[in-house]
Protein backbone atom coordinates (compact mmCIF):
# COMPACT_ATOMS: atom_id res chain seq x y z
CA UNK A 1 0.00 0.00 0.00
CA UNK A 2 1.29 3.49 -0.86
CA UNK A 3 2.88 5.21 2.12
CA UNK A 4 1.90 8.91 2.23
CA UNK A 5 4.21 11.77 3.06
CA UNK A 6 4.08 13.54 6.45
CA UNK A 7 5.15 17.07 5.39
CA UNK A 8 2.57 19.49 6.93
CA UNK A 9 2.92 22.06 4.14
CA UNK A 10 2.42 19.44 1.46
CA UNK A 11 -0.50 17.88 3.34
CA UNK A 12 -2.22 21.26 3.40
CA UNK A 13 -1.90 21.43 -0.39
CA UNK A 14 -3.51 17.97 -0.74
CA UNK A 15 -6.61 18.89 1.26
CA UNK A 16 -8.87 16.88 3.55
CA UNK A 17 -9.49 13.17 3.19
CA UNK A 18 -12.79 12.30 1.43
CA UNK A 19 -15.60 11.11 3.69
CA UNK A 20 -16.12 7.93 1.67
CA UNK A 21 -14.87 5.35 2.02
CA UNK A 22 -14.34 5.51 5.80
CA UNK A 23 -10.90 4.67 7.22
CA UNK A 24 -9.92 1.01 7.21
CA UNK A 25 -9.77 0.79 11.00
CA UNK A 26 -13.42 1.92 11.26
CA UNK A 27 -14.59 -0.65 8.71
CA UNK A 28 -12.69 -3.55 10.25
CA UNK A 29 -13.66 -2.44 13.75
CA UNK A 30 -17.32 -2.40 12.77
CA UNK A 31 -17.03 -5.88 11.24
CA UNK A 32 -15.43 -7.23 14.42
CA UNK A 33 -18.14 -5.69 16.62
CA UNK A 34 -20.81 -7.32 14.45
CA UNK A 35 -18.92 -10.61 14.63
CA UNK A 36 -18.79 -10.76 18.41
CA UNK A 37 -22.40 -9.62 18.70
CA UNK A 38 -23.42 -12.51 16.43
CA UNK A 39 -21.33 -15.00 18.42
CA UNK A 40 -22.94 -13.84 21.65
CA UNK A 41 -26.38 -14.39 20.13
CA UNK A 42 -25.30 -17.86 18.93
CA UNK A 43 -24.24 -18.92 22.42
CA UNK A 44 -27.27 -17.44 24.19
CA UNK A 45 -29.88 -18.80 21.76
CA UNK A 46 -28.33 -22.23 21.20
CA UNK A 47 -30.55 -25.21 21.92
CA UNK A 48 -29.24 -28.65 22.57
CA UNK A 49 -25.46 -28.97 22.79
CA UNK A 50 -24.39 -25.74 24.57
CA UNK A 51 -20.79 -26.92 24.91
CA UNK A 52 -20.47 -27.42 21.16
CA UNK A 53 -22.01 -23.97 20.51
CA UNK A 54 -19.60 -22.40 22.98
CA UNK A 55 -16.64 -24.21 21.38
CA UNK A 56 -17.63 -23.04 17.88
CA UNK A 57 -18.09 -19.49 19.15
CA UNK A 58 -14.64 -19.56 20.78
CA UNK A 59 -13.02 -20.91 17.60
CA UNK A 60 -14.76 -18.29 15.46
CA UNK A 61 -13.81 -15.47 17.85
CA UNK A 62 -10.22 -16.71 18.02
CA UNK A 63 -10.03 -16.75 14.22
CA UNK A 64 -11.41 -13.20 14.07
CA UNK A 65 -8.82 -11.95 16.56
CA UNK A 66 -6.06 -13.85 14.74
CA UNK A 67 -6.86 -11.99 11.51
CA UNK A 68 -5.51 -8.77 13.09
CA UNK A 69 -2.02 -10.34 13.24
CA UNK A 70 -2.11 -13.27 10.79
CA UNK A 71 -4.95 -12.59 8.33
CA UNK A 72 -4.67 -15.77 6.28
CA UNK A 73 -4.66 -18.41 9.09
CA UNK A 74 -7.31 -16.49 11.02
CA UNK A 75 -9.57 -16.27 7.99
CA UNK A 76 -9.23 -19.99 7.22
CA UNK A 77 -10.10 -20.89 10.83
CA UNK A 78 -13.18 -18.63 10.82
CA UNK A 79 -14.35 -19.98 7.45
CA UNK A 80 -14.05 -23.57 8.70
CA UNK A 81 -16.19 -23.03 11.82
CA UNK A 82 -19.57 -23.42 9.98
CA UNK A 83 -18.46 -26.90 8.92
CA UNK A 84 -17.55 -27.72 12.54
CA UNK A 85 -21.01 -26.52 13.58
CA UNK A 86 -22.67 -28.92 11.12
CA UNK A 87 -20.59 -31.82 12.50
CA UNK A 88 -21.74 -30.85 16.03
CA UNK A 89 -25.39 -30.83 14.83
CA UNK A 90 -25.72 -27.04 15.21
CA UNK A 91 -27.39 -24.53 12.90
CA UNK A 92 -24.49 -22.95 10.89
CA UNK A 93 -26.46 -19.79 10.07
CA UNK A 94 -24.79 -17.45 12.57
CA UNK A 95 -21.34 -18.94 12.01
CA UNK A 96 -21.36 -18.43 8.24
CA UNK A 97 -22.65 -14.90 8.96
CA UNK A 98 -19.48 -14.38 11.00
CA UNK A 99 -17.51 -15.71 8.02
CA UNK A 100 -19.13 -13.03 5.84
CA UNK A 101 -18.07 -10.25 8.25
CA UNK A 102 -14.55 -11.65 8.54
CA UNK A 103 -14.21 -11.98 4.77
CA UNK A 104 -15.03 -8.30 4.35
CA UNK A 105 -12.56 -7.28 7.09
CA UNK A 106 -9.58 -9.27 5.78
CA UNK A 107 -10.22 -8.21 2.17
CA UNK A 108 -10.28 -4.55 3.17
CA UNK A 109 -6.98 -5.06 4.99
CA UNK A 110 -5.25 -6.58 1.98
CA UNK A 111 -6.05 -10.23 1.34
CA UNK A 112 -6.93 -10.58 -2.37
CA UNK A 113 -10.58 -11.20 -3.24
CA UNK A 114 -9.75 -14.10 -5.66
CA UNK A 115 -8.49 -15.97 -2.57
CA UNK A 116 -11.07 -15.00 0.06
CA UNK A 117 -14.19 -15.16 -2.14
CA UNK A 118 -13.95 -18.86 -3.18
CA UNK A 119 -13.01 -20.04 0.32
CA UNK A 120 -15.80 -18.13 2.08
CA UNK A 121 -18.37 -18.94 -0.61
CA UNK A 122 -17.64 -22.67 -0.71
CA UNK A 123 -17.48 -23.20 3.08
CA UNK A 124 -20.70 -21.25 3.71
CA UNK A 125 -22.52 -22.98 0.87
CA UNK A 126 -21.23 -26.41 1.93
CA UNK A 127 -22.22 -25.87 5.57
CA UNK A 128 -25.83 -24.97 4.72
CA UNK A 129 -26.04 -27.73 2.12
CA UNK A 130 -24.90 -30.34 4.66
CA UNK A 131 -27.26 -28.96 7.30
CA UNK A 132 -30.35 -28.96 5.05
CA UNK A 133 -29.39 -31.75 2.65
CA UNK A 134 -29.92 -29.72 -0.55
CA UNK A 135 -28.61 -26.71 -2.51
CA UNK A 136 -31.81 -26.21 -4.46
CA UNK A 137 -33.04 -22.63 -4.38
CA UNK A 138 -36.67 -23.78 -4.42
CA UNK A 139 -36.24 -26.27 -1.58
CA UNK A 140 -33.94 -24.20 0.63
CA UNK A 141 -32.63 -20.78 -0.55
CA UNK A 142 -30.47 -20.29 2.57
CA UNK A 143 -27.51 -22.19 1.08
CA UNK A 144 -27.49 -20.01 -2.03
CA UNK A 145 -27.88 -16.89 0.11
CA UNK A 146 -24.91 -17.97 2.24
CA UNK A 147 -22.66 -18.41 -0.80
CA UNK A 148 -23.88 -15.19 -2.41
CA UNK A 149 -23.34 -13.11 0.78
CA UNK A 150 -19.79 -14.46 1.17
CA UNK A 151 -19.03 -13.62 -2.44
CA UNK A 152 -20.45 -10.09 -2.16
CA UNK A 153 -18.57 -9.41 1.09
CA UNK A 154 -15.26 -10.24 -0.64
CA UNK A 155 -16.13 -8.06 -3.63
CA UNK A 156 -17.21 -5.17 -1.36
CA UNK A 157 -13.99 -5.38 0.67
CA UNK A 158 -11.89 -5.45 -2.49
CA UNK A 159 -13.74 -2.43 -3.88
CA UNK A 160 -13.24 -0.40 -0.71
CA UNK A 161 -9.55 -1.34 -0.61
CA UNK A 162 -9.13 -0.28 -4.25
CA UNK A 163 -10.79 3.04 -3.46
CA UNK A 164 -8.39 3.60 -0.54
CA UNK A 165 -5.38 2.79 -2.69
CA UNK A 166 -6.62 5.12 -5.42
CA UNK A 167 -7.01 8.02 -2.98
CA UNK A 168 -3.59 7.37 -1.44
CA UNK A 169 -2.00 7.26 -4.90
CA UNK A 170 -3.64 10.57 -5.87
CA UNK A 171 -2.54 12.06 -2.57
CA UNK A 172 1.05 10.88 -3.04
CA UNK A 173 1.19 12.25 -6.60
CA UNK A 174 0.04 15.62 -5.28
CA UNK A 175 2.65 15.53 -2.54
CA UNK A 176 5.35 14.61 -5.07
CA UNK A 177 4.30 17.52 -7.30
CA UNK A 178 4.46 19.94 -4.35
CA UNK A 179 7.87 18.58 -3.30
CA UNK A 180 9.19 18.88 -6.87
CA UNK A 181 8.03 22.48 -7.10
CA UNK A 182 9.61 23.35 -3.75
CA UNK A 183 12.84 21.61 -4.80
CA UNK A 184 13.01 23.71 -7.98
CA UNK A 185 12.47 26.89 -5.98
CA UNK A 186 15.18 25.94 -3.47
CA UNK A 187 17.56 25.08 -6.29
CA UNK A 188 16.99 28.45 -7.97
CA UNK A 189 17.59 30.25 -4.68
CA UNK A 190 20.74 28.18 -4.03
CA UNK A 191 22.12 28.95 -7.50
CA UNK A 192 21.53 32.67 -6.98
CA UNK A 193 23.20 32.56 -3.58
CA UNK A 194 26.20 30.76 -5.12
CA UNK A 195 26.47 33.45 -7.79
CA UNK A 196 26.37 36.22 -5.17
CA UNK A 197 28.86 34.39 -2.96
CA UNK A 198 31.20 33.92 -5.91
CA UNK A 199 31.13 37.64 -6.73
CA UNK A 200 31.71 38.61 -3.10
CA UNK A 201 34.61 36.21 -2.69
CA UNK A 202 36.21 37.43 -5.90
CA UNK A 203 36.20 40.97 -4.50
CA UNK A 204 37.31 39.93 -1.00
CA UNK A 205 40.05 37.68 -2.37
CA UNK A 206 41.47 40.54 -4.39
CA UNK A 207 41.60 42.88 -1.39
CA UNK A 208 43.16 40.20 0.82
CA UNK A 209 45.87 39.60 -1.78
CA UNK A 210 46.60 43.33 -1.92
CA UNK A 211 46.73 43.47 1.90
CA UNK A 212 49.22 40.59 1.95
CA UNK A 213 51.45 42.46 -0.53
CA UNK A 214 51.38 45.61 1.62
CA UNK A 215 52.27 43.64 4.74
CA UNK A 216 55.18 42.04 2.90
CA UNK A 217 56.40 45.46 1.79
CA UNK A 218 56.14 46.80 5.35
CA UNK A 219 58.04 43.76 6.63
CA UNK A 220 61.04 44.35 4.37
CA UNK A 221 60.96 48.12 4.98
CA UNK A 222 61.42 47.93 8.76
CA UNK A 223 64.76 49.17 10.08
CA UNK A 224 67.23 46.79 11.67
CA UNK A 225 66.45 45.92 15.29
CA UNK A 226 62.67 46.15 14.99
CA UNK A 227 62.15 42.58 16.15
CA UNK A 228 58.80 43.07 17.91
CA UNK A 229 57.05 44.91 15.04
CA UNK A 230 58.60 42.44 12.61
CA UNK A 231 57.12 39.50 14.53
CA UNK A 232 53.68 41.09 14.54
CA UNK A 233 53.88 41.77 10.82
CA UNK A 234 54.89 38.19 10.10
CA UNK A 235 52.01 36.82 12.20
CA UNK A 236 49.59 39.18 10.48
CA UNK A 237 50.85 38.22 7.06
CA UNK A 238 50.60 34.53 7.92
CA UNK A 239 46.97 34.98 9.00
CA UNK A 240 46.19 36.91 5.80
CA UNK A 241 47.74 34.16 3.70
CA UNK A 242 45.63 31.54 5.51
CA UNK A 243 42.49 33.56 4.79
CA UNK A 244 43.51 33.96 1.15
CA UNK A 245 44.06 30.21 0.81
CA UNK A 246 40.58 29.50 2.22
CA UNK A 247 39.01 32.05 -0.11
CA UNK A 248 40.73 30.43 -3.08
CA UNK A 249 39.49 27.02 -1.92
CA UNK A 250 35.90 28.31 -1.70
CA UNK A 251 36.19 29.82 -5.17
CA UNK A 252 37.50 26.53 -6.57
CA UNK A 253 34.51 24.68 -5.10
CA UNK A 254 31.98 27.25 -6.35
CA UNK A 255 33.36 27.31 -9.88
CA UNK A 256 34.02 23.53 -10.02
CA UNK A 257 37.41 24.23 -11.59
CA UNK A 258 39.40 21.57 -9.70
CA UNK A 259 38.84 18.12 -8.36
CA UNK A 260 38.30 17.30 -4.72
CA UNK A 261 41.81 15.88 -4.45
CA UNK A 262 43.33 19.29 -5.23
CA UNK A 263 41.54 21.07 -2.40
CA UNK A 264 42.94 21.75 1.05
CA UNK A 265 40.89 19.87 3.68
CA UNK A 266 38.45 21.96 5.70
CA UNK A 267 39.84 22.60 9.22
CA UNK A 268 38.32 20.31 11.83
CA UNK A 269 38.19 20.18 15.62
CA UNK A 270 41.46 18.25 15.76
CA UNK A 271 43.22 21.47 14.59
CA UNK A 272 41.83 23.61 17.39
CA UNK A 273 45.18 23.55 19.22
CA UNK A 274 46.77 25.23 16.19
CA UNK A 275 43.96 27.79 16.28
CA UNK A 276 44.72 28.51 19.94
CA UNK A 277 48.41 28.90 19.14
CA UNK A 278 47.67 31.41 16.36
CA UNK A 279 45.58 33.59 18.69
CA UNK A 280 48.20 33.37 21.43
CA UNK A 281 50.90 34.43 18.95
CA UNK A 282 48.70 37.38 18.03
CA UNK A 283 48.87 38.58 21.65
CA UNK A 284 45.67 37.15 23.12
CA UNK A 285 46.00 36.08 26.78
CA UNK A 286 44.37 32.68 26.44
CA UNK A 287 43.72 29.93 28.97
CA UNK A 288 42.56 26.79 27.15
CA UNK A 289 41.06 23.52 28.37
CA UNK A 290 40.79 21.04 25.49
CA UNK A 291 39.48 17.49 25.93
CA UNK A 292 38.37 15.00 23.31
CA UNK A 293 39.43 17.12 20.34
CA UNK A 294 41.16 14.15 18.74
CA UNK A 295 37.99 12.04 18.60
CA UNK A 296 36.80 10.86 15.19
CA UNK A 297 33.68 13.01 14.65
CA UNK A 298 31.38 13.46 11.63
CA UNK A 299 32.95 15.89 9.21
CA UNK A 300 30.15 18.45 9.27
CA UNK A 301 30.04 18.54 13.09
CA UNK A 302 33.82 18.74 13.40
CA UNK A 303 34.10 21.54 10.82
CA UNK A 304 31.22 23.46 12.41
CA UNK A 305 32.84 23.15 15.85
CA UNK A 306 36.15 24.50 14.51
CA UNK A 307 34.50 27.47 12.79
CA UNK A 308 32.39 28.26 15.86
CA UNK A 309 35.48 28.19 18.07
CA UNK A 310 37.33 30.41 15.57
CA UNK A 311 34.54 33.01 15.50
CA UNK A 312 34.14 32.95 19.29
CA UNK A 313 37.85 33.57 19.85
CA UNK A 314 37.84 36.30 17.18
CA UNK A 315 34.92 37.96 18.95
CA UNK A 316 36.75 37.72 22.29
CA UNK A 317 39.89 39.25 20.76
CA UNK A 318 37.99 42.15 19.18
CA UNK A 319 35.64 43.00 22.03
CA UNK A 320 37.34 41.59 25.13
CA UNK A 321 40.04 42.69 27.55
CA UNK A 322 42.43 40.83 29.85
CA UNK A 323 42.38 37.04 29.76
CA UNK A 324 40.10 34.66 27.89
CA UNK A 325 39.05 31.25 29.18
CA UNK A 326 38.50 28.85 26.28
CA UNK A 327 37.04 25.38 26.88
CA UNK A 328 36.31 22.60 24.42
CA UNK A 329 34.92 19.25 25.55
CA UNK A 330 34.03 16.55 23.02
CA UNK A 331 32.70 13.06 23.66
CA UNK A 332 30.71 10.49 21.71
CA UNK A 333 27.44 12.41 22.19
CA UNK A 334 28.12 16.16 22.29
CA UNK A 335 30.70 18.82 21.48
CA UNK A 336 30.66 21.76 23.90
CA UNK A 337 32.52 25.02 23.31
CA UNK A 338 32.71 27.79 25.90
CA UNK A 339 34.49 31.17 25.79
CA UNK A 340 34.44 33.60 28.73
CA UNK A 341 36.06 37.05 28.70
CA UNK A 342 35.62 40.56 30.06
CA UNK A 343 34.21 43.18 27.69
CA UNK A 344 35.62 46.50 26.62
CA UNK A 345 33.65 49.51 27.77
CA UNK A 346 32.11 51.37 24.86
CA UNK A 347 31.06 55.04 25.04
CA UNK A 348 27.39 55.44 25.88
CA UNK A 349 27.00 51.77 26.87
CA UNK A 350 24.76 51.08 29.82
CA UNK A 351 25.40 48.43 32.42
CA UNK A 352 22.97 45.58 32.50
CA UNK A 353 22.33 41.97 31.66
CA UNK A 354 21.67 40.49 28.25
CA UNK A 355 21.33 36.92 27.11
CA UNK A 356 20.22 35.14 23.99
CA UNK A 357 19.89 31.59 22.69
CA UNK A 358 20.86 30.70 19.12
CA UNK A 359 20.59 34.17 17.55
CA UNK A 360 19.33 34.02 14.00
CA UNK A 361 17.77 37.39 13.31
CA UNK A 362 19.69 39.79 15.52
CA UNK A 363 23.38 40.29 15.32
CA UNK A 364 24.22 40.73 18.95
CA UNK A 365 27.35 42.48 20.16
CA UNK A 366 29.63 41.01 17.54
CA UNK A 367 27.76 42.23 14.45
CA UNK A 368 26.99 39.49 11.97
CA UNK A 369 29.45 37.10 13.59
CA UNK A 370 27.07 35.64 16.15
CA UNK A 371 24.35 35.37 13.50
CA UNK A 372 26.63 33.21 11.35
CA UNK A 373 27.67 31.15 14.37
CA UNK A 374 24.03 30.53 15.26
CA UNK A 375 23.18 29.48 11.71
CA UNK A 376 26.21 27.18 11.56
CA UNK A 377 25.22 25.54 14.87
CA UNK A 378 21.62 25.09 13.69
CA UNK A 379 22.84 23.45 10.47
CA UNK A 380 24.06 20.45 12.50
CA UNK A 381 21.19 20.46 15.00
CA UNK A 382 23.02 22.40 17.71
CA UNK A 383 22.44 25.65 19.54
CA UNK A 384 24.40 28.51 21.07
CA UNK A 385 23.90 30.74 24.10
CA UNK A 386 25.62 33.95 25.11
CA UNK A 387 25.25 36.14 28.18
CA UNK A 388 26.44 39.61 29.15
CA UNK A 389 26.43 40.54 32.81
CA UNK A 390 28.53 42.93 34.83
CA UNK A 391 31.11 43.43 32.11
CA UNK A 392 31.57 39.68 31.61
CA UNK A 393 30.70 38.01 28.30
CA UNK A 394 30.19 34.25 28.13
CA UNK A 395 29.57 32.24 24.98
CA UNK A 396 28.51 28.57 24.88
CA UNK A 397 27.80 26.25 21.95
CA UNK A 398 26.51 22.69 22.11
CA UNK A 399 26.51 20.44 19.02
CA UNK A 400 25.14 16.88 18.93
CA UNK A 401 27.57 14.40 17.43
CA UNK A 402 24.94 12.10 15.91
CA UNK A 403 21.51 12.98 14.61
CA UNK A 404 19.52 16.16 15.19
CA UNK A 405 20.31 17.57 11.76
CA UNK A 406 18.28 20.73 11.13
Amino acid sequence: MVEPSKDPAALEAVGDRPRWPPPVYLLTGGAHVATFAALTVAVVTSTGNHHAALLCAVLSGAGTLLTTRRPCPGFVLTAAVPLFAVVAHLDPLIFWTVTVFTTFAVTVRGLPAPVTAPVACLTSLAAEALATGTVSVHANPVASIAGFCALMSALAGSSVRAQHRYWLAVRQRTLDAVATRESLVRRSVAEERVRIARDLHDSVGHHIAVLSMHLGAAEVSLPTGSDVPLGHLRNARGSVQDVLAEVQQILAVLRLETGADDLVPTPELSHVSELVASFRNAGLDLEEHLTGCDLLLPHDVSAAAYRIAQEALTNAQKHGTHGVRFTVHADEETVRIEVVNTMKKTPGAQAGTRSRTTPSTSAGRGGRGLVGVGERAESVGGRIEFHEQGGLFSFRAELPVHGGRA
